[in-house]
C-alpha cells in the first residue's frame, strides 16, 4: 500500500526483490545439472563398493565419460536459454522499477493489472524453461529467499484495512461522479510521520459540475486531499462522501475509473504514445484515443512525431518536451471518462495551486495553511 511505500525507497524495494529472486532462480535452476552428475557418480561408486570386480571396474570407467558427456550436453542445451532468461529478467526488472517510481500514476489509473501483464509478458516465455531446469538441489536457499520476498510483500500491508473488502465486487459501483464531494471534519497524518498532522479538522465541499480550487504553500495539505479522495490512504478521523455516501462504500476500482488525474509534472511510462494514453482504459479504441488527444490539444504534435502514435516516449517520457508530456497526460485523464463529448462540460474539477492568480475562474477557492482551512 501507498503508506508503506512512502517510507521505503523504490530502489531498495527493487534490490530486495530481485536479489532474493535471483537466489530462488539459482536454487531451482542450473544446479539441477550438478544434481544429475552427483547421482550418476554415487550410483557408479555404489556398484563398485558392493561388488569389487574388475568387470565392474570397467563398467564404472565406462560410466565416467557418460556422466561427463551428459553434463556437457545439458550445459550446452541450457546456455542459450540462460542468456535469454537473463535478458528477460533485466527487462522485467526495468518494468518493476518504472512501476515503483511512477506508482501514484499507475494506481490512480487502475494500471496495476496492465503493469502486471507487461511484467508477465517478459517473464512468460522463460517460465517453462526455469521449470525444466528446476531441481531439489539448493532448495533450502531458495526457500529462505522466498520467505524474505513474501515477508517484504506482507510488510506493505495495512493491518487496519481489509484488502479484500476494499476491492471486493459486491461493494457499490459508481457510474459517474455527478454529486457534491464533501470532506467532513478530516484529520490525517502520514504513517511515517505520526507526530506531524497534515490535515486538522478539515471540512471542504466540491460542488458538482463546478471548479473548486485548493490554494496554499507547499506542504499545507492540498495534494493530500486528492490522495485521500483516491483512497491512497485512510484518514485518521472523518470521512469523504459523494452524494452523502462515504467513499468507503464504493468499489475502489470504479471510483478511480471516474477520476482523471493530471499532475503538475506528468509521469509517462516507457511505452508508445498510444499505450500511454490507453493506459487508463485498456479497451479504448483508436478513435477514442485520437478524440482524447484532440480534446487535450495533443493530436497535431503527435502526428508530427516520427512514428506518430507509435512513437516511443522513452523512460518517463524523456523524449518529449514538458508541454507535450502534459498534453499526453491530459489525454490519458480524459479517456477515463466514458463520454468524451462531455469531458469538458459539467465536470467536477478540483484544482491545486500555489498562487491565487492561477485559479481566478474557479467557482470557489479554499485557502490552506499548515493543514488548516483559513479561508
Amino acid at each position: 500500500r501507498i503508506p508503506y511505500l512512502d517510507s521505503h525507497q523504490a530502489t531498495q524495494l527493487n534490490a530486495k526483490l530481485f536479489d532474493n529472486i535471483a537466489k530462488i532462480e539459482k536454487g531451482i535452476g542450473t544446479e539441477f545439472l550438478i544434481l544429475i552428475a552427483n547421482v550418476f557418480s554415487i550410483f557408479g561408486c555404489s556398484i563398485v563398493s558392493v561388488i569389487v570386480n574388475w568387470k565392474l571396474t570397467m563398467i564404472m570407467l565406462c560410466l565416467i565419460p557418460l556422466v561427463i558427456g551428459s553434463s556437457f550436453a545439458f550445459s550446452k542445451l541450457t546456455d542459450n536459454e540462460t542468456v535469454y532468461e537473463l535478458k528477460s529478467y533485466a527487462e522485467a526488472g526495468q518494468i518493476v522499477q518504472e512501476a515503483f517510481s511512477s506508482l501514484r500514476t499507475v494506481i490512480s489509473f487502475n494500471g496495476a493489472k496492465f503493469e502486471q501483464k507487461r511484467y508477465d509478458k517478459e517473464l512468460g516465455p522463460t517460465s517453462w524453461g526455469g521449470i525444466r531446469q528446476g531441481a531439489l538441489f539448493g532448495l533450502s536457499e531458495a526457500r529462505g529467499a522466498a520467505a524474505l520476498v513474501f515477508r517484504l510483500i506482507d510488510e506493505g500491508k495495512d493491518e487496519s484495512i481489509n484488502e479484500e473488502e476494499v476491492w471486493e465486487d459486491n461493494t457499490e459501483f459508481i457510474c459517474n461522479i455527478n454529486s457534491d464531494i464533501e470532506f467532513h471534519n478530516f484529520n490525517f497524518h502520514y504513517p511515517s510521520r505520526k507526530d506531524a498532522p497534515v490535515l486538522r479538522n478539515l471540512s471542504v465541499i466540491a460542488h458538482a459540475g463546478q471548479t473548486t480550487a485548493l490554494v496554499g504553500s507547499r506542504g499545507c495539505g492540498k495534494s493530500t486531499c486528492i490522495s485521500l479522495f483516491l483512497r491512497y490512504y485512510e484518514p485518521s478521523s472523518g470521512e469523504i462522501t459523494i452524494d452523502g455516501k462515504p467513499i468507503t462504500d464504493y468499489n475502489v476500482q470504479h471510483l478511480r475509473e471516474n477520476i482523471g488525474v493530471v499532475s503538475q509534472e506528468p509521469v509517462l511510462l516507457g511505452m508508445t504514445v498510444y499505450e500511454n494514453i490507453r493506459f487508463s482504459k485498456s479497451n479504448a479504441t483508436q478513435d477514442e484515443i485520437e478524440e482524447a488527444a484532440r480534446e487535450a490539444n495533443a493530436h497535431n504534435f503527435i502526428m508530427q512525431l516520427p512514428d506518430k502514435y507509435e512513437t516511443l516516449g522513452g523512460e518517463r517520457g524523456v523524449q518529449l518536451s514538458g508541454g507535450e508530456k502534459q498534453c499526453i497526460a491530459l489525454a490519458r485523464a480524459l479517456i477515463v471518462q466514458e463520454a468524451l463529448d462531455r469531458a469538458c462540460q459539467g465536470r467536477t474539477t478540483i484544482v491545486i495551486a500555489h498562487r491565487l492568480t492561477t485559479i481566478r475562474n474557479a467557482n470557489q477557492i479554499y485557502v490552506f495553511d499548515k493543514g488548516n482551512l483559513v479561508e
